[in-house]
Parts: C-alpha cells; structure tokens; sequence
C-alpha cells in the first residue's frame, strides 16, 4: 500500500488544473487498498482518510469490528499514547503538513515540529533538542541540514529514516521505529 498512497498523496496535494482527473486517478489508486482496509494499520488508514478528504472522496477508513465473524459498528479512530515530540525534516512541505496532521491524530498529546531547512539554524538546533523521535526524510533533504539534525538531537532521541520520501514512507517508518520500541 505504500507506493499507492505515496502517489495518491502527490496527486491530493498537487494543484489540480482539472480535480476530474485528480479523483479519477486517486479513486484509482485507493479504492483497492479502501477494500482491504481492514488489513491496514491504523496510521495508514489515517493517512488515506486525509488523502481522500483532500480528494473531496466521502469513503470511511474505520476498520469494522469483527466478531465471531460478523460485523459491528466501526470501531472509532485509534488513538495512542507515544512519545511526547517528534521532529519531522523533509524539503518537501506537503509530506510535512500530512504527516504532522496524522501524527496528531493518532498522537493528540505529543509535540510535532517540521522543518524543511536547508542549513542548520538556532530554531533547527532547539527543534532537535528537543524531540525524542527525530524523523529524516533523507530522499527529498539538504545534506548539511540532515547532519546538522543529528548533531544537535538529544542522544536517547530515536532517529528514523524512512526508505522513501512520500507521506506514507514516513508514517510507516515511524510505525516500525515505536514498535519496535
């Protein structure tokens, strides 16, 4: 589901000369994973439910309740308790935006900062400092900013670098690093 929802990201926070094609392609894109969205993580349910919001798609990403084989309401939004701050570096502004939106979602108490510096900077310095979970979006980054980044970040900071540059590379990164935590 990763490279769908990173795709239909781009395409949701793109500027749409014609939306027609737009939710053409998105509906494309996400209607096998809505399908099987009973299969998918929380966060990836929350990350598709801002893409099709953006898409202007009414479909609902609850995951029903099974049991004993039959369904019931949805179950609500999962809400979790997790780190207190993250700091999410990329140069690309709209991954940011979703992402911190998703994080706050499912993380309502925690601090999320972004940055997309391209030098280190005194606001870059405390940023770092001060989050436990520090996010590099490697693939769309400024060299200097990144080494600036774990130069500066606390030493029990969990730093995570997500294998793509999409909002749903990401989200699944930081997925992986908390449970493995």
């Amino acid at each position: 589901p990763l490279p769908a929802l990173d795709l239909a990201d781009v395409i949701a926070s793109a500027a749409r000369p014609d939306p027609s094609t737009a939710v053409a392609l998105g509906s494309t894109l996400l209607g096998p994973l809505h399908a099987q969205r009973r299969r998918m993580s929380a966060t990836m349910c929350e990350l598709a439910a801002l893409i099709t919001s953006d898409l202007n798609l009414v479909w609902d990403w609850a995951t029903p309740s099974v049991v004993a084989g039959e369904t019931s309401e949805p179950s609500p939004p999962a809400v979790r308790r997790g780190p207190l701050g993250f700091l999410l570096y990329s140069l690309d502004e709209a991954v940011l935006r979703r992402v911190a939106t998703a994080l706050g979602t499912l993380y309502p108490e925690a601090r999320v900062s972004t940055s997309s510096d391209k030098v280190g900077s005194p606001r870059l310095r405390d940023l770092a400092a001060r989050a436990e979970v520090v996010v590099l979006a490697t693939q769309c980054a400024a060299h200097s900013a990144t080494g600036f980044i774990v130069d500066h970040k606390r030493p029990d900071a969990m730093l995570v670098y997500p294998d793509g540059a999409g909002s749903a590379s990401m989200l699944r990164a930081i997925e992986l690093a908390l449970e493995l935590r």
